[in-house]
C-alpha cells in the first residue's frame, strides 16, 4: 500500500519513499554483481592457469596461437603470454613465473633443468625501408650496408650474441658499423626512418611494418624457435597445454 510513484497527466516521478526504495536496490545490485564477480575470479583461480613467456623478438606459429586461443576458449582454461627478454624467460621458468617459454635463445641445449623441443627455424633478416635506394635490389646483404649503421637486438640487452655478431662479421670481414639495441622493434623502427638497417629475427610480425622490406640473407644452421618447459613438469594443466600446442 506503499505509494512509490506520483502520476500527472504530464510526467511519472517517485516518491521519497520511491526515490528511497531505489537507491538501497540500486546498492543491493552492486553487491550482488560483486558477488558474481568474486564467484567468477574464484572459479578462475580453480581452472587450468598456464603462465607463457615469449622473447621479444618472436612470435607464435598460427598453429600454436589456434590451439592456446581454442583453450581459452575453453571454461575450464586460461592461457596467458607474456612478452620479456630471453634473460627473464629462462629465470621466470626456473622459478615458475612462466610455465613454459618460447625462446630463439640455443643455450637452452645446456640447461639441465629444462626441456624443450624445436617448433621452427630462425634465421636473420635485414628490415630496410622501403624509400631506402639500395631497397629495390633483388638480393640485399649487410656489405650492401658498409657505410651505414647496422643495428642488431640483443638477447637481453647486455650480453652480446657471440655466434650473430661473428657470423655476420665473417660475412662482412668485420667492415660493419654494429649499433647494438635491446628491442628488436626500436631497431625496426629505426630503419624505417632511415637512420640505418636493421639485423632482426624472422620471427618478428613483418605485416606491423608495411615500409619496411625484410630481405633474408643467412639460414643458420640448428637455429630454432624452441618450446620449453621445467624438467618433470607434473602440472596437468602445463602438460596438457604443451601437448595441445605440440
Amino acid at each position: 500500500g506503499v505509494k512509490l510513484f506520483e502520476r500527472s497527466s504530464h510526467y511519472v516521478e517517485l516518491t521519497p519513499v520511491g526515490l528511497e526504495l531505489l537507491q538501497n536496490a540500486e546498492t543491493v545490485f552492486l553487491y550482488l554483481q560483486r558477488a558474481v564477480d568474486d564467484a567468477v575470479a574464484a572459479g578462475r583461480a580453480t581452472v587450468g592457469h598456464v603462465k607463457v613467456g615469449i622473447s621479444r623478438d618472436g612470435t607464435l606459429p598460427d598453429p600454436v596461437r589456434a590451439a592456446m586461443l581454442e583453450l581459452n576458449l575453453e571454461q575450464d582454461f586460461l592461457v596467458i603470454l607474456e612478452q620479456t627478454t630471453y634473460l627473464a624467460l629462462f629465470n621466470g621458468l626456473a622459478d615458475h613465473s612462466y610455465d613454459l617459454i618460447f625462446t630463439t635463445d640455443r643455450t637452452i641445449r645446456t640447461r639441465s633443468d629444462m626441456e624443450y623441443v624445436p617448433l621452427r627455424p630462425f634465421n636473420l633478416v635485414l628490415a630496410v625501408s622501403k624509400s631506402h635506394p639500395k631497397a629495390t635490389k633483388p638480393t640485399l646483404s649487410p656489405l650492401d650496408f658498409k657505410d651505414e649503421t647496422v643495428y642488431i637486438a640483443l638477447p637481453n640487452g647486455k650480453n652480446v650474441p657471440s655466434d650473430v655478431v661473428s657470423s655476420v662479421y665473417n660475412m662482412c670481414g668485420g667492415a660493419l658499423n654494429l649499433y647494438f639495441c635491446d628491442s628488436p622493434s626500436d631497431i625496426i623502427l629505426n630503419a624505417s626512418l632511415r637512420s640505418g638497417v636493421a639485423l632482426v629475427p624472422e620471427l618478428v610480425d613483418q605485416s606491423r611494418y608495411p615500409d619496411v622490406r625484410f630481405a633474408s640473407f643467412e639460414k643458420r644452421d640448428n637455429a630454432f624457435q624452441y618450446l620449453a618447459w621445467r624438467k618433470g613438469e607434473n602440472n596437468p594443466s602445463v602438460l596438457n597445454c604443451r601437448d595441445r600446442i605440440l
